[in-house]
């Protein structure tokens, strides 16, 4: 009896789980395509969807549609999901998407990256 009521529960959790997942697409869709691997001076991150900014720290993820500040004198370091390095050097505001798109392709078409790999 209380292996069925154990088995209920967590499938009560799951079903749970999966309707918060269906009801809020961009919780499970959204894509990361990066994270913030250095700073220098004052960077700032305005999410996607939100108001305002925040201080960005290193070892923050950014998503495509997320945005960057730089003050005079700041910069800003971006490792992209493919691999790529985002260097942002100069004062402004830039989307993450321009500098790590989330369908950028590198290499040459039919090259593999990592050859020994595959």
């Amino acid at each position: 009896m209380r292996k069925l009521q154990t088995l209920s529960w967590l499938a009560g959790i799951s079903f749970s789980l999966f309707l918060i997942s269906v009801g809020r697409p961009g919780i499970s869709q959204q894509k990361n395509v990066g994270f913030i691997s250095e700073i220098k001076e004052k960077v700032e991150i305005k999410r996607d969807g939100l108001k305002y900014y925040q201080k960005a720290y290193v070892g923050d993820k950014v998503n495509s549609l997320d945005k960057l500040r730089l003050e005079k004198g700041a910069s800003a370091k971006v490792m992209c999901n493919n691999l790529d390095i985002w260097h942002l050097k100069s004062q402004g505001e830039f989307l993450v998407d321009q500098g790590c798109p989330s369908t950028k392709q590198t290499g040459r078409p039919g090259e593999d990256k990592h050859p020994a790999l595959f």
